[in-house]
């Protein structure tokens, strides 16, 4: 059976039930059939520790755009039988269990009831299931969705002594146990208030100096790394809202007294240190590009268009190239499912009313970036002025202008 809460309704028309696999494992499965003019089944397979009640918003959508949904609960999790006396406990012997699993879920629910065409949707644990049936040719599915799977690089020499340890405890006959600190209690039964899960009083804190001090070092680290794997370009991101970048320079979020607060000089330094760095580190051998915000549509307490213009100014010969987007990543990347029709069109007038076109250098973009393939896209600059230009040349591009101090690289063509 599948449980239903009032805050988590089993979704409409639910089929569920127990399929046995040829080792003797009872899995839980749960499907749904496509609505009118169906376009396949989509089989979810979830993440370590979790249940098919977890999906049930993703049951709904999915079946909303005219899908058939198919699910199980992996042995040894949600209501599948378990291989060991405690239940908390979702052991297996091998990882390849888990595909006795898919295996049978296939054969016993999936090709009798399930309309075709077939395509997997795996979360975490689920997702390195599925690349093994990958690579082991099985090839059930037409197309596969895989969300953070859970997999390692080979090589990793940081997992070995967890690995070892586990190789001793199951050699020595406690291979069923919990793992070193582990028990038997539940997480997340506390009340809301207080509950660290839910309510943790610091969320987030001020950067203190060292703190500064370890960041522009691990991206010195960074930089090095990237000029060693031979990279033409590096970009600072201090765009849409999040990032530490706009977080130093937005007035709303910087709420500083010391030298890297206050005036917009101060509120930029961090900005400027950190470019400055990336020049330390690569010098000549890439390209330094920063996106910045042409406003984060925060009212006058945020960080608007006349300060990004004044920061321009101030540090114009800093990167090799500025990147403008604008505002926050939920008013230019918002998804159809919350966003109405024509959403976009407020921010896109808004876009062009900041244009910086006017303020900037002409360029001889034929050689700035000459090493580049995309050549459609030096037919569309010094175009109708405007970031977003009613009138394209091509259809790539639009009056795209900027500041690039020189070629990134002459000493070879891409």
């Amino acid at each position: 059976m599948l449980v239903s809460i009032p805050a988590n309704p089993v979704p409409d028309d639910a089929v569920s039930g127990t399929i046995k696999t040829v080792d003797g494992a009872e899995l839980r499965f749960a499907r749904w059939p496509a609505p009118a003019g169906r376009k396949g089944t989509v089989c979810v397979f979830t993440g370590r520790g979790e249940m098919i009640e977890k999906y049930f918003e993703t049951v709904r959508d999915l079946r909303d755009r005219g899908f058939a949904v198919a699910m199980i609960d992996w042995r040894g999790q949600g209501h599948s039988s378990r291989r060991l006396r405690d239940p908390r406990k979702g052991h297996v012997r091998n990882f390849s269990d888990y595909e006795i699993d898919v295996e049978t879920f296939i054969r016993q629910v999936v090709l009798p009831d399930c309309p075709p065409p077939y395509f997997a949707l795996a979360h975490s644990m689920g997702g390195a299931v599925m690349l093994r049936l990958a690579h082991a040719g099985r090839r059930w599915f037409d197309r596969m969705v895989l969300s953070a799977p859970m997999i390692d690089l080979p090589g990793r020499t940081t997992a070995f002594p967890t690995r070892a340890l586990l190789r001793i405890m199951r050699f020595s006959g406690q291979g069923g146990r919990y793992v070193p600190g582990g028990s038997d209690a539940l997480t997340g039964t506390e009340s809301f208030i207080n509950n660290p899960f839910t309510s943790d009083p610091v969320q987030a804190r001020a950067m203190d100096k060292e703190d500064i001090r370890n960041l522009r070092e691990w991206h010195r680290q960074s930089y090095r790394r990237a000029k060693r794997a031979g990279f033409d370009i590096l970009c600072l991101y201090g765009a849409h809202g999040f990032g530490v970048i706009q977080h130093f320079l937005s007035p709303r979020i910087n709420q500083r007294t010391d030298e890297y607060g206050g005036s917009l000089k101060n509120r930029a330094r961090l900005f400027a240190e950190l470019v400055a760095d990336a020049r330390d580190e690569v010098g000549d051998t890439c390209a330094i590009a920063v996106r910045l915000s042409l406003d984060e549509m925060a009212g006058p307490d945020g960080f608007t268009n006349a300060e990004l213009r004044e920061l321009v100014a101030m540090h114009a010969e800093l990167p090799d190239l500025w990147d403008f987007a604008h505002g926050t990543w939920e008013a230019c990347s918002g998804t159809s499912r919350f966003k109405p029709e024509g959403a976009q069109e407020d921010l896109i007038r808004a876009s062009k009313s900041f244009d910086l076109a006017q303020q900037q250098p002409s360029v001889d973009w034929s050689k700035a970036l000459r090493h580049l393939p995309e050549q459609d896209i030096i037919k569309a600059v010094d175009g109708p002025h405007g970031i977003f230009a009613d009138a394209m040349p091509v259809p790539t591009g639009g009056a795209i202008r900027s500041s690039f101090r020189g070629p990134l690289r002459s000493d070879r063509e891409w």
